[in-house]
């Protein structure tokens, strides 16, 4: 899969991103004093409208963490000019996450193998209602998946997350951010699929 070199930008905060999903942490919270649905004590999967995963991906297989096999060499010299390491951006309440920054152009992934929550349940059940972008998408490699965004990702008017659920206890989130010079002309939600696909097919391998 062939990625524009620059295409993702300028969320620069691995905080503002890993924000962008209501199942990740605080940022939501304080908008609804209720308890979100995910809290729940031994509620049945799936849940809030979420879709079953009739396949699931073995557990092993988000077993390594995502800055070891997320994205291949190839891809990530396809996604950034001057590709970076990744560095661990691990939240304790929803699993393994990664942060690709290029210093140069400002370009930007995040991936979270979100193995702590109750997969796809709890993204439609807590990012759902915060989320002005909201688009099922066809599956990835087999696997139901969302594209949405978040207040982090509408203030910066230039991402997007998709999530796909591997199970239905477990997600595989990829926000990316547009760099400037794209904001208004690429997708931002188009272009975080076509990363999600790549990133499904490597675990997947």
């Amino acid at each position: 899969m062939k990625f524009p070199v620059r295409v993702v930008g300028v969320l620069a905060v691995a905080g503002a991103v890993a924000g962008c999903s209501g199942h990740s942490g605080p940022a939501d919270a304080s908008q609804d004093n209720s308890p979100p649905a995910s809290s729940a004590v031994h509620q049945a999967l799936p849940y809030g409208g979420a879709p079953k995963v009739a396949s699931p991906l073995p557990a092993s297989a988000l077993a390594a963490h995502p800055c070891d096999s997320a994205f291949t060499a190839e891809n990530l010299s396809q996604l950034f000019e001057a590709p970076p390491k990744g560095v661990h951006a691990d939240l304790p309440d929803r699993g393994a996450g990664c942060r690709w920054l290029d210093q140069r152009t400002g370009a930007m992934a995040l991936v979270f193998y979100s193995t702590k929550a109750d997969g796809l349940s709890s993204v439609y059940a807590d990012d759902r209602p915060h989320s002005k972008v909201w688009n099922v998408l066809p599956p990835i490699e087999g696997f139901p998946a969302v594209a949405h965004d978040s207040p982090a990702l509408q203030a910066a008017k230039s991402g997007c997350q998709v999530s796909v659920g591997t199970s239905d206890q477990s997600t595989v989130d990829v926000s990316i951010g547009l760099a400037p010079a794209n904001v208004g002309k690429v997708d931002p939600c188009a272009k975080a699929t076509e990363v999600a696909t790549a990133v499904i097919v490597n675990v997947k391998g």
